[in-house]
């Protein structure tokens, strides 16, 4: 390099090394390294991004300008090691929690995905399992503060509305990447993702809109578009009289679920309180009528409305515009459709504010109602929610071309995202591979049993997916086969460290790769995950 260029390079980076040695902004180790010191972390706080469009010492934020506005060090918890909890927006008001490992940094990065409406950093739960691998871990409030089920943000924001729809999740892996860049000395070597819900709509977002960011995602039950949306909503008007009264109550669900269990539970060949593959069971609600039904009965009212929270909504003429609930999710129903002495149930305001300020272009107004929802005229309306969520494109040809892996989990007992719609995406995603085995290449759905919405149902759904996502990428060993586990705590919202403590375990359980299901071999230990074999549709393998 010649003289005149070289006093030009320094004249550029003389500002930023002065600020460096002013502020405290050089990065930890002049080399790679995999640990950081108190100091460290107490430094990163002073960082910012800069007129220039250099965070210092790394990469190019100029698409994400940054603010860091704290970084503590978190103490060891049992099971999840000390890590340096860094905190800020990225312009204009996304917010980000990065957590970065005191020691044992795995060289890679990791995001997590949050829930519902998002609007909070508490999701930072969610990396625990992450950074108990040594990984770089990031969450994201999708650029908001609210509660999970809290719309008001987007009252004449639509900046707002962009940030929850794609802008956050991609900004998020940007910054994130950057400042473990600059906190280690080194680039991550892999990166992924993991998401449930709202997370895993940000996957596919990511997937198919940013496929560079990542080698290996984990997609769970994705609330993308509207299907989730239209279910809930058909599914609480269901149970509506138009005076406004409830037709089914809690003792009704109870019935419902328990003669529907133990019409179905066993056709996997095992009494176990978890229906394997609903597709397989016949149950007719006519079969609890008065009158046809011994003992408990219920009045063709209540009927009806079960028949119509099942079958999915449709207009006038009877066309269905998603699918509707699938059996084995009936004591969800309780508190989510059905209300009780204690109020409405929960999507009913929540499917509301959702529709007037998300699912239709233009507000109806504050005196607007779920009951106000016209079958045939507003479902295509509601594509303005769609345009903006919606992440169903079954090419993901862009992803896997450069090596990127994809893991599709989604709960049979999921009464807030229907497995149906995940099935179908993944089924046109193989017709465009060119077939069932070209696509188990790189993309692959396993249906869980009894797993509610992203967390604790009766089933086995405690999955190292980590794990199984990093053997693909980095070992190309596809997974054959996830080992679910039923633990013993009860708790609403679980984060799992793996390997579990065996004696936090109740039973295991196999899943296979669509199409395959789960089914007891017949003879075995009915909690181990060895007694059990795929299961295929007649002519499918």
């Amino acid at each position: 390099m010649a003289k005149p260029q070289i006093a030009a390079l320094f004249r550029r980076l003389l500002p930023l090394l002065a600020l460096a040695l002013c502020c405290g902004l050089t990065s930890p180790a002049n080399a790679a390294t995999t640990t950081l010191s108190r100091s460290d972390c107490q430094g990163f706080a002073a960082g910012s991004y800069y007129d220039n469009g250099r965070f210092p010492d790394f990469g190019d934020l100029a698409d994400a300008p940054t603010q860091i506005t704290s970084a503590t060090v978190a103490a060891a918890r049992p099971t999840i090691p000390s890590y340096c909890a860094v905190e800020g927006y990225i312009a204009p008001q996304i917010g980000f929690h990065l957590r970065l490992p005191m020691a044992g940094w795995n060289g890679k990065f990791f995001q997590q995905g949050c829930g519902g409406m998002c609007g909070t950093l508490f999701a930072g739960e969610g990396c625990n399992a992450a950074v108990a691998r040594g990984y770089a871990c990031i969450v994201t409030d999708l650029g908001h503060r609210g509660t999970q089920v809290d719309t008001k943000w987007t009252i004449g924001d639509p900046q707002a509305l962009i940030d929850f729809s794609w802008r956050a999740t991609h900004l998020a892996t940007v910054t994130g990447k950057a400042i473990t860049e600059f906190a280690y000395g080194a680039k991550p070597v892999k990166a992924y993702f993991n998401g449930c819900s709202t997370g895993g709509r940000q996957a596919f977002t990511e997937l198919q809109k940013f496929p560079e960011d990542y080698d290996g995602i984990v997609a769970n039950a994705p609330a993308s578009g509207m299907d989730a949306a239209l279910q809930l909503l058909w599914s609480v008007n269901a149970n509506y009289r138009k005076d406004g009264t409830q037709i089914l109550n809690f003792a009704d669900i109870d019935l419902l679920a328990d003669r529907v269990m133990a019409a179905c539970d066993a056709k996997d060949g095992l009494a176990d309180g978890i229906i394997n593959d609903p597709r397989q069971c016949k149950f007719d609600p006519q079969q609890l009528a008065c009158g046809t039904a011994g003992g408990q009965c219920l009045s063709a009212e209540k009927i009806a409305a079960i028949t119509k929270i099942y079958d999915g909504p449709r207009d006038s003429k009877g066309r269905r515009w998603t699918e509707g609930a699938e059996f084995g999710t009936e004591s969800r129903w309780k508190g989510e459709y059905v209300g009780d002495d204690k109020g409405p149930p929960h999507y009913e305001a929540f499917m509301r504010d959702w529709f007037r300020r998300i699912g239709f272009a233009t507000d109806p107004g504050k005196d607007w109602k779920t009951s106000d929802f016209d079958w045939d005229r507003d479902p295509p309306r509601a594509r303005n929610a769609e345009a903006l969520l919606g992440a169903w494109n079954p090419d993901i040809s862009n992803f896997t071309a450069r090596g990127g892996k994809l893991l599709l989990i989604q709960g049979w007992a999921d009464d807030v995202v229907m497995p149906a719609p995940m099935i179908r995406y993944y089924e046109k995603l193989a017709v465009l591979a060119g077939g069932m085995e070209k696509a188990k290449r790189d993309a692959r759905l396993f249906m869980v049993p009894g797993s509610f919405h992203c967390w604790r149902g009766p089933g086995a759904d405690a999955i190292d997916m980590i794990g199984a996502i990093e053997d693909w990428v980095e070992r190309g060993k596809a997974p054959d086969q996830l080992i679910g586990a039923h633990t013993k705590a009860a708790s609403p919202t679980p984060v799992y460290v793996f390997p579990l403590a065996p004696d936090t375990i109740a039973f295991t359980r196999p899943y296979f790769p669509w199409p395959a299901t789960t089914r007891y071999a017949g003879k075995g230990n009915p909690n181990a995950s060895e007694s059990f074999v795929p299961a295929y549709p007649t002519g499918r393998k």
